[in-house]
């Protein structure tokens, strides 16, 4: 029983160690509202850098084209 316990305290301070970091980072972050206009300039850059990067996951992966255009019949 002990052996099982010393082998989920480095388990535990790992995950202790990333909601940690993870409440610090959201900690940080300002709380957004729908009628400030900053909040409002932030949610349209996140949402454009959003849509840039799925039309660059897009372009790396050749799923921009309609896939019934690439086909050939032979």
């Amino acid at each position: 029983m002990e052996s099982v316990l010393s082998s989920l305290v480095p388990f535990a301070l790992f995950v202790a160690i990333v909601v940690t970091a993870y409440e610090m980072r959201t900690s940080l972050e300002p709380d957004s509202c729908t009628e400030c206009p900053h909040c409002q300039a932030l949610a349209a850059e996140r949402d454009r850098r959003d849509q840039e990067l799925q039309t660059w996951y897009a372009r790396t992966n050749r799923i921009d084209t309609d896939e019934d255009d690439d086909r050939r019949i032979g």
